[in-house]
């Protein structure tokens, strides 16, 4: 591969900026991940290789390497992104081919199939840090009205869920969470123990309601062979619109212009298929400091 110029984010930025101005300016210098080839080094050796892959601006960009037409490639220097892992959601595998036996490989794949639920869900449980959570106005885009407003008039954790369903609303039916979600202080969503399909002391259903009304349910699953917790998250389908009431954004016009941006909000939710943008090429590096 030959380098005829060569940007790099930290460089060509301007870090004088504070505030949204560097992140309004960070932004603009990441749509070129769309288009040119990246290459990409996560690897901390202080730092969980997982941890540092759903950092918001990390998985965020990680997002727009799908659109590209070239290549990435990942450069491994603490043996992280490369490493090789048995241990794989063989249920998607072919995605991205052999690729899923390497770390980066695996996470790029499950990022593609997702949407932000999981880097959310990871800031609501502190599983990882945000220097700033109303950052997420910048994150998802087309919701930044309402995430603003969430942001100005909620708690922490309220905001944070609220930004989690709305990453349900064009997702799959039904998500799997790695973290519980349902231990945690809340103002005005509560956690309402109900029955469901498998009532076993395995399985334990929740709603989820948000000033009093339902927007989604959650079912937790303790595996029985060992300490393993599952948690299945479905939100209801008028969840995003209980959101906006609540929120007091029942101006009409808002809601007209709101209504038109239905596909940008699922565009940045759900990523393209093959058949729309084919896979860009992924290579793996390991070198040695």
């Amino acid at each position: 591969m030959s380098i005829k110029y060569l940007f790099v984010d930290q460089i060509s930025i301007d870090q004088t900026l504070d505030g949204d101005a560097l992140i309004e300016r960070a932004l603009a210098f990441s749509t070129m991940y769309k288009t040119i080839t990246v290459i990409v080094a996560y690897d901390k050796a202080d730092e969980d290789f997982e941890k540092t892959v759903y950092r918001q601006w990390i998985f965020s960009e990680i997002r727009l390497y799908r659109y590209k037409p070239g290549q990435i490639i990942y450069v491994s220097h603490s043996n992280k992104g490369s490493k090789r892992n048995a241990n794989i959601f063989t249920v998607i595998l072919p995605v991205l081919g052999e690729l899923w036996s390497y770390d980066f490989g695996k996470h790029l794949g499950l990022n593609w199939a997702g949407s932000f639920l999981e880097t959310i869900t990871r800031v609501l449980c502190e599983d990882i840090e945000m220097t700033s959570i109303r950052d997420f106005k910048f994150i998802m885009s087309p919701y930044a009205r309402l995430l603003s407003t969430a942001y100005e008039t909620m708690s922490r954790n309220d905001y944070l869920l609220t930004a989690a369903l709305l990453c349900g609303r064009h997702g799959v039916p039904s998500v799997r969470l790695g973290l519980e979600i349902n231990g945690i202080d809340y103002k005005r969503y509560r956690f309402s123990k109900t029955r469901g399909p498998v009532n076993t002391r395995n399985f334990t259903y929740y709603d989820i309601l948000l000033d009093g009304i339902k927007v989604a349910k959650l079912e937790r699953h303790h595996i029985w062979f060992g300490e393993d917790v599952q948690y299945r998250y479905t939100v209801v389908l008028d969840a995003e619109e209980v959101i906006l009431q609540a929120l007091g954004l029942t101006d009409p016009n808002f809601l007209n212009e709101y209504a038109l941006q239905e596909e940008a909000r699922r565009s940045c939710l759900i990523l393209p298929g093959e058949e729309t943008v084919p896979l860009p090429t992924v290579r793996i590096a390991s070198v040695t400091l």
